[in-house]
């Protein structure tokens, strides 16, 4: 009796340690989990700025609690911005450029909200510290030079070779004006038999957008850089003036004049929302694998003023038009531009109200696709 007496505390005595040292274990486990999603978070609103992706931080750790306690990051010691280097697998905090950001998750202590113990707590030992840490990291997947012409009407985007633009020309037919109708199909092709009897001309030229060459998958970053020289200017027609992709008016200064897509009529075109930004910009729009003519056209978007154009991150939905520029705002910080769920495809153009067939010019393009990689 004695003997099993004792042997029975010494097993009481193991299985509590072993209950507390689960329960440490488990909020190890959920701290790691909120540092994994904190450090994402982070990252994905590096473009906004330091500040930016701490608030990003910080309200994802808010919003779990581990071991019935929410957490709190501190800002100066608990979300380190750096850099990651792919190549050496290694992080530096104050590294540029900065494409990584370590989130610390505490439950310690000096935070006055260690671990309580149950068991251990009857030899004097009440609380135990638990941490984890986890380090996010924009990590390139994909980049893609492509060539965008000024013919490239994006209201064509994902549409089958031969299907028209909405709507015909106002200013047609003239020789400015040859063509009633925008025409899909590769560019480089020409329609011999003309679009339509009565046209100006025959050989109309095809203007589907240019499609990136890689897929795009939900929540990759994406940024592109198109060069400000005179090698990427597009003009809307003849005898207008050449721009640059940010919309600058090369020809006369300033900006080029706001368009709308006439065909659009305010609302959509090929179910693909309607833009309001300057003539000559690029503009974009992501679509899924599907012809986007199903019914669900978002809500246009307005990029009029430069205030609207400078954005540093923009999340826009599918299907709905968007400027891309020159990927920089007018202070030269880089913009990024998160893929919306279920996009597999990025198309770009330039933008004009009516008639990208008669335009003139190109810009070439940079692609860089980042996604949100834990690197450790």
């Amino acid at each position: 009796m004695i003997f099993v007496l004792i042997a029975f505390v010494a097993m009481a005595g193991f299985l509590g340690l072993a209950v507390d040292v689960a329960r440490a274990q488990a909020a190890k486990a959920e701290l790691h989990r909120i540092a994994d999603a904190a450090a994402r978070a982070a990252v994905a609103n590096l473009s906004g700025g330091t500040t930016a992706a701490q608030n990003a931080a910080v309200h994802i750790a808010a919003e779990n609690t581990v071991d019935g306690a929410a957490i709190t990051l501190n800002t100066s010691s608990d979300i380190v911005i750096g850099n990651w280097n792919s190549s050496t697998s290694t992080f530096t905090s104050g590294g540029t450029p900065n494409n990584a950001v370590e989130v610390f998750a505490r439950r310690t202590t000096a935070r006055g909200n260690p671990i309580p113990l149950l068991f251990s707590s009857l030899v004097g030992v009440s609380t135990v510290d638990v941490w984890a840490s986890s380090i996010a990291a924009l990590v390139t997947v994909h980049t893609s030079t492509q060539t965008v012409y000024g013919t490239n009407n994006l209201w064509l985007s994902g549409e089958p070779a031969g299907t028209t633009a909405s709507e015909p020309d106002a200013e047609y037919p003239d020789s400015d004006h040859r063509w009633k109708y925008d025409l899909a199909g590769t560019y480089g092709g020409t329609d011999s038999s003309k679009n339509y009897s009565t046209d100006y001309s025959s050989g109309q030229p095809y203007s589907s957008p240019a499609q990136v060459s890689f897929a795009i998958s939900s929540g990759d970053i994406i940024s592109v850089s198109v060069p400000t020289n005179s090698s990427n200017e597009v003009s809307k027609g003849p005898g207008d003036d050449e721009g640059y992709a940010n919309g600058t008016d090369v020809t006369k200064g300033g900006t080029v004049s706001i368009d709308q897509d006439e065909a659009a009529d305010g609302v959509e075109e090929h179910e693909i929302s309607d833009i309001t930004t300057p003539g000559d910009t690029m503009v974009a729009v992501f679509l899924n694998n599907n012809v986007p003519d199903d019914g669900t056209a978002p809500t246009p978007l307005d990029f009029s003023t430069q205030a609207e154009r400078d954005y540093t991150s923009l999340s826009p939905q599918l299907q709905q038009s968007f400027y891309a520029g020159t990927g920089t705002t007018s202070t030269g910080s880089t913009q990024t531009i998160t893929a919306p769920a279920g996009a597999t495809r990025l198309f770009l153009a330039s933008m004009d109200g009516h008639e990208n067939s008669n335009n003139s010019g190109n810009y070439t393009a940079t692609i860089t696709d980042q996604e949100i990689v834990t690197v450790q």
